[in-house]
């Protein structure tokens, strides 16, 4: 019995002095997040932009009555379409200058125009997420299929732009000519610009 006593105890050694265990001690400090990508460069940069709206027209027959619905119409009418775009070259997203072309149609003048103008932007950012945008353009606008019929044109934008640089606007719009000798031909438009800084 005094053998398997000290056969335990000489096993209960043998185990004790081989088994080992090692213990790493870590700090447990937070890594420094990684920044987002700032959007906003140091320097001067490039940019497109593109823009899509629809315009609108006053109607003349708001304040009638509808003799079967017996509802007043509209104060607006859809009147068009515009596609604009643009190449330039901007500042810190701030400032900016483009030369800008495309089409706008008019459905109440029946007139399709082309202006080629250059515009100034200005962006000031309030936070990282939206940024309130105010352009103005002039140029030309030259009315296809009347002729040598032109004007100044003249382009004024207030829209807010997302931080993935999308732009919900209100613009309005002369183009210096009538196509009935009246009055200057100018539209109202509300729509949406994708602005791409590189």
């Amino acid at each position: 019995m005094a053998s398997l006593h000290k056969l335990f105890y000489l096993l209960l050694l043998f185990c004790s002095c081989s088994f080992g265990q090692t213990v790493f001690i870590t700090s447990e400090k937070e890594r420094p997040k990684e920044k987002k990508e700032d959007k906003i460069h140091d320097g001067s940069y490039k940019f497109i932009q593109h823009a899509f709206s629809l315009s609108f027209r006053a109607n003349p027959d708001a304040h009638k009555v509808d003799e079967y619905t017996q509802e007043k119409g509209s104060w607006f009418l859809p009147d068009g379409f515009s596609y604009h775009a643009g190449y330039g070259t901007h500042l810190n997203h701030w400032l900016g200058v483009s030369i800008n072309s495309g089409i706008d149609t008019s459905l109440n003048e029946k007139l399709v125009a082309v202006p080629v103008y250059a515009s100034f932007f200005l962006n000031p950012h309030f936070n990282e997420d939206s940024s309130i945008l105010f352009q103005a353009g002039f140029g030309q606008s030259f009315a296809l299929g009347r002729g040598n019929l032109n004007g100044f044109y003249q382009k004024y934008r207030l829209g807010i732009m997302s931080e993935d640089e999308i732009c919900l606007f209100v613009d309005l719009s002369f183009y210096g000519y009538s196509p009935h000798n009246i009055n200057q031909t100018s539209t109202i438009s509300l729509g949406i610009s994708v602005l791409n800084f590189f």
